[in-house]
């Protein structure tokens, strides 16, 4: 038997206790005003997330695995804030997770905003407590979504509506869900490419343990795209296949370049391979570069790092193989550093695992001019 053991940071306390019944053990847990900002380590960089918990929990362990498991969980009021942008205040939420005879009861709740994401699961009685049984409710119902340029540095602005339930199934380590989450009214202002999507849906279906089957659709400047296909999160690692199409898409609005693309795309992931391939039409492009750069010094290629690089990113394990090709229509036109020319051709590009990304094609050079030197010189052939 170990006595309560606390420790004690400012205001955070946190104490554990282990007392022997015969041959289980009881396990019992306190936190009190627990600081999540102890979690840093565990956030994505750059991460803050701030507010308190508190806990208790208390459970029995023997020969015949977990029993009595009782635990309530809550956090007060807090925020969250990725490095770069507006905070976001966070309500407060709940976990309780109860032994009956029934088995165990988790009861959570997840504010967002004027929405909440809740579940209330059950898992049936028995001794390995990942294999048991798992039933219950899992609902969203978040109304609007200008929460989310909070949680992302690409996102302007949003808004729309989350909802829908799934019944869920399986076990812990073999979940399974059936119902429908769907987006509806969505929009979207991306950063990067400057463009803004509109009628913005998408619609998640889960049939049992299969796939979930996956639709949606945006616009952009009056063009459409759509996405079908199928992702498996039941699968370690994760696998997909989504078909990407649409047509007169406005994919790029920025100062020195506006596209609009007519994709047709086939995507696949599996097994730690992504496999992109098909078509990208571009029917209309005006490409204006003011400059060639920034003109910073590039880094000495013998330069040397001594020690471990604190920015340095785990490798990631995930390979591409593309085969894509891009097609420019009639309407796709450069005008800049004095030449001014309509583009037009085809330029195969092929990517594989372990080697150099690598192109084939033309790109031709129709009805240009180029000024230089005071003089406008036409091109015949480019």
């Amino acid at each position: 038997t170990i006595a309560p053991m606390c420790w004690q940071s400012e205001a955070s306390r946190a104490c554990a206790a282990l007392s022997t019944l015969g041959a289980r053990r009881r396990v019992e847990i306190t936190l009190k005003d627990f600081a999540l900002d102890y979690l840093r380590p565990l956030l994505p960089d750059g991460a803050q997330l701030s507010a308190t918990l508190q806990a208790t929990a208390s459970a029995e362990f023997g020969a015949e695995g977990l029993r009595d498991l009782h635990a309530e969980l809550s956090t007060g009021p807090g925020r969250w804030q990725l490095r770069g942008l507006a905070p976001v205040a966070l309500a407060p939420a709940q976990l309780s997770i109860n032994d009956d005879p029934q088995g165990t009861r988790i009861d959570a709740k997840l504010p967002i905003t004027k929405g909440e994401i809740a579940l209330n699961a059950r898992l049936a009685p028995g001794a390995v407590f990942t294999t048991r049984a798992l039933s219950g409710t899992l609902r969203a119902d978040l109304p609007e979504l200008s929460w989310l340029p909070q949680f992302s540095l690409e996102v302007a602005d949003a808004d729309g509506r989350i909802s829908g339930a799934l019944q869920l199934a399986g076990t812990l380590a073999a979940p399974s869900a059936q119902g429908r989450l769907t987006l509806s009214g969505g929009r979207i202002r991306l950063i990067t490419p400057g463009i803004e999507l509109r009628e913005v849906g998408v619609r998640l279906d889960a049939a049992g343990s299969a796939p979930l089957r996956v639709a949606g659709e945006a616009r952009s400047d009056g063009g459409q795209i759509r996405i079908v296909g199928s992702v498996n999160p039941w699968h370690t690692p994760l696998a997909l296949d989504l078909k990407l199409d649409g047509e007169d898409f406005q994919a790029l609005k920025i100062s020195d370049a506006r596209a609009w693309v007519s994709p047709n795309l086939q995507i696949r992931l599996a097994d730690d391979l992504l496999r992109v391939s098909g078509t990208v039409v571009v029917p209309r492009a005006s490409i204006t570069p003011k400059s060639l750069g920034d003109n910073s010094v590039p880094v000495s290629g013998d330069e040397v790092l001594v020690g471990k690089d604190p920015g340095a990113q785990r490798p990631r394990d995930l390979h591409t193989e593309a085969d894509i090709l891009l097609s420019l229509g009639d309407a796709v036109r450069f005008e800049g550093f004095g030449l001014k020319s309509r583009l037009k051709g085809t330029v195969q590009a092929f990517e594989n695992p372990g080697l150099p990304t690598r192109a084939r094609g033309e790109i031709k050079l129709l009805d240009g001019q180029y000024k230089a030197y005071g003089q406008d010189l036409k091109i015949e052939t480019g």
